[in-house]
């Protein structure tokens, strides 16, 4: 009986032996299974390379080890809590395990409850061409499908406690696993990749059928140029968030080889790779303030920053609107959602939409019209509008994020100023014919119905507002 299991080993050994191998067509690993690059899988061109070149590690936070993690493998699980939930977050391109990132998101989580935080790190895959790279996703979320099923059943832990967070190529690394583990409870795509994955059919890259619960922050989805314009900003989950609209986000600065160039020159080499990418590397940011913070990351669901923006989207109906990042998943919501944030940390903020009415006696050709909201708790900072560029309907409308909630809205303060006298000598004027503000967070709106009457260098304050539309 020894002998016949010793020979039955000997064939199973030489079937995996046999089994890496690459027709033309396929290519197949042990325990992973067979890679094509037929279509739809022919988005790179480019088979995926050998597991053993890859090098993916799994690497385990938890409460008794927060600073330094211990290795998973799937024979070895030593160290994981079964009884609370597991984060597993995947890198994207040009980094490893050890990134910096990786490390704050382990440590916010464990701040904030205890769970098992394992980070994904597959650096020697990860690296260039990029194609290859993105070729190389498929065989790391085949191993990442392959620990985490192994998690599932040695451990008797639901797939609903597991929670997959990758961003750009690890974003469709999580994808891949989770169209591989059955009823796979969330995954939350950070900025997915978006060259060879944009308009790819659903199995080639992350989709709203890879888990139970999909959620997207979307940072740089604008067009793509070698220096920004990394992520997608097709909506592919079940809930897509648009911050600052998606495709750029403010602090960022220019992201095109001119501005590079510029930044190496006036600032040196660390300041241009910080700002290479700034746009793509600030959703995972967002998503780990969003684990901590108390402010809640409020998102409205809207078609478009510009309808976002013009006040359209203020509201979620008889919802309670959904709060992107950690805590998107208890609202129940689904579509696009937008909302705007802070140019630095800490990025969230309360929205306040303000309509400035002028008179279209208004004598200013071009100045700038400066208006802070004052409420119970606080005042906004304050935004600027050009009266160079008067809309037609003279009315200036913005949406603005405070750090903090002002509370009810009682005044409005305003100034304005001109460089300069009118051909007469006169110094330029504006009249505020009505002006409203709007608290989205208790969607609650104030019109101040006086009219004010504002010569350049001065300061005026509305007051005495009401919830009553102007006459």
């Amino acid at each position: 009986m020894r002998k016949h299991m010793g020979l039955i080993g000997v064939f199973l050994l030489f079937i995996e032996i046999v089994s890496v191998y690459s027709n033309g067509s396929r290519t197949c690993y042990p325990r992973l299974g067979c890679f094509s690059i037929q279509s739809p899988f022919n988005n790179t061109g480019m088979f995926p390379q050998d597991p053993g070149f890859i090098g993916t590690v799994f690497k385990l936070y938890t409460s008794e080890n927060p600073v330094q993690p211990l290795t998973l493998t799937t024979d070895d699980l030593a160290g994981l809590n079964p009884q609370e939930e597991t984060k597993v977050i995947i890198h994207g391109f040009m980094q490893d395990w050890d990134v910096d990132w990786l490390h704050r998101a382990a440590t916010a989580f464990l701040t904030k409850s205890p769970v098992n935080v394992i980070v994904v790190g597959w650096g020697q895959g990860a690296g260039f061409p990029y194609r290859q790279a993105a070729s190389n996703t498929r065989v790391v979320g085949a191993e990442v499908a392959l620990m985490v099923n192994t998690l599932i059943n040695m451990t008797y832990t639901s797939p609903r406690k597991i929670h997959l967070i990758g961003h750009s190529l690890g974003a469709h690394v999580a994808g891949y696993a989770g169209d591989a583990i059955a009823g796979l409870g969330r995954i939350t795509g950070l900025d997915p990749a978006k060259p060879s994955f944009e308009g790819t059919d659903i199995m080639v890259r992350l989709d709203k059928t890879d888990a139970r619960y999909v959620d997207v922050i979307h940072t740089d989805g604008s067009q793509y140029n070698t220096f920004s314009g990394y992520g997608m900003l097709t909506p592919v989950g079940h809930i897509d968030f648009y911050p600052n609209g998606g495709t750029h986000q403010p602090g960022c600065g220019g992201e095109t080889y001119e501005d590079l160039m510029s930044s190496v020159f006036n600032h040196g080499f660390n300041s241009a790779e910080n700002s290479l990418g700034c746009s793509h590397d600030r959703a995972f940011n967002l998503f780990i303030e969003s684990i901590t913070t108390e402010c809640p990351f409020k998102a409205y669901p809207c078609t478009s920053m510009t309808e976002f923006e013009s006040g359209r989207c203020s509201s979620c109906g008889n919802r309670l609107c959904p709060s992107m990042g950690l805590h998107s998943e208890g609202y129940k919501s689904e579509g696009t959602y937008y909302l705007k944030t802070s140019d630095r940390s800490p990025y969230c903020g309360y929205h306040y939409y303000i309509e400035l009415k002028l008179t279209d006696t208004s004598y200013s050709d071009a100045g700038e019209i400066t208006v802070t909201l004052i409420g119970s708790q606080g005042a906004t900072q304050p935004v600027t509008f050009n009266t160079e560029s008067t809309p037609a309907d003279h009315t200036f409308r913005e949406m603005v994020v405070s750090s903090a909630h002002i509370g009810q809205i009682q005044k409005i303060s305003l100034t304005f100023d001109r460089a300069g006298y009118s051909f007469w000598g006169y110094r330029s004027s504006i009249t505020v014919k009505q002006a409203m503000a709007h608290s989205l967070k208790n969607d609650r709106r104030v019109y101040f119905c006086q009219r004010k009457w504002i010569r350049s260098g001065s300061y005026a304050k509305l007051q005495n507002g009401s919830r009553h539309h102007c006459t």
